[in-house]
């Protein structure tokens, strides 16, 4: 290929200089996938570009990981992945990990779940592996103002997709209770049991977020104002089938030791691009820069508009 990228240091997951980034943002990927074809399978270009799309979403190298999460620096570790199945998987993979070692070091692991289709996928894979949820606290970090058994209840889908099959122990569930539709009210009380089972802090070891197509997370909307507690009532656009919410706050995600962003869809390419960029203040995004560091499993459809910007 002459003078272009050696494909091959790609591969072998080697480190890259600022010489090699600047190459990268040089190239147009579609019309490299056509030059490597001569070289490569399609399994092999796949993963080269899936690399280099990661590497100019966000060249910085990661620092180690902090307990304290409040020394923001925005480092955002991302992996693209072939679909969603395979981003719960590894999803999965990494909160099994996460949990193992928050028991072995304090004894339990509170993880807190959020809701939407592809944390959906996520649910169904944990409910596969053989995790130790008797030590496991799952929380929610947003919830709709509607009864738990309401078909837009997080709740309801996260009992139904891993409560339920997973075996986990009731009294190991801590759901958002709004079933009377006061979200205000069930945020206060939501409060009160976060810094009752986590200490006056409230700080979950993990918390499992998407992203919409207009970039909110949890129920974190574009232009609302959000109160500085942990727990909050938010309002979805006038378009959601439930207005009423009940949310972590950017407070609260900012502290918890691990966030899990999971995005996936050629729906959300460019929004993702654009989050990724560095340079939006859209609910996910500020999230992300508000962290030492967060972890984004992207599929190759969300990561396609990644580069492009």
């Amino acid at each position: 290929m002459g003078d272009s990228l050696d494909i091959s240091f790609l591969l072998s997951g080697g480190e890259l200089g600022p010489a090699e980034i600047d190459r990268l943002r040089s190239l147009d990927l579609e019309e490299l996938r056509g030059a490597l074809a001569t070289y490569l399978g399609e399994e092999e270009i796949d993963d080269a570009l899936d690399r280099i799309r990661s590497i100019l979403a966000h060249p910085a190298a990661l620092p180690e990981a902090s307990e304290d999460s409040s020394d923001a620096d925005g480092a955002v570790e991302i992996s693209v992945l072939a679909d969603p199945e395979e981003v719960a998987t590894r999803a999965a993979e990494l909160v099994e990990e996460l949990a193992k070692a928050a028991i072995a070091a304090r004894g339990r692991f509170a993880l807190a779940l959020s809701g939407g289709s592809t944390p959906k996928l996520l649910h169904a894979a944990l409910a596969t592996r053989n995790l130790p949820w008797p030590n496991i606290l799952v929380l929610f970090s947003d919830e709709r103002a509607v009864r738990h058994d309401h078909p837009d209840s997080n709740f309801k889908m996260a009992l139904e997709t891993l409560i339920g099959p997973g075996q986990v122990p009731l009294e190991s569930v801590f759901r958002i209770e709004a079933d009377d539709g006061d979200a205000k009210s069930a945020a206060a009380s939501y409060e009160t049991r976060l810094t009752e089972l986590l200490g006056p802090e409230g700080i979950v070891d993990a918390v499992i977020l998407g992203m919409g197509e207009d970039g909110h997370t949890a129920s974190l909307f574009p232009g609302a104002q959000v109160e500085m507690n942990l727990v909050v009532a938010t309002e979805a656009p006038p378009k959601s089938p439930v207005s009423a919410r009940v949310s972590f706050s950017y407070e609260a995600l900012r502290k918890a030791r691990e966030a899990i962003v999971l995005i996936t869809g050629e729906n959300k390419a460019e929004r993702t691009a654009e989050v990724l960029s560095g340079e939006s203040d859209l609910p996910i995004a500020r999230v992300l820069s508000s962290r030492s560091r967060s972890r984004v499993f992207c599929d190759r459809a969300a990561a396609s508009g990644l580069g492009k910007r």
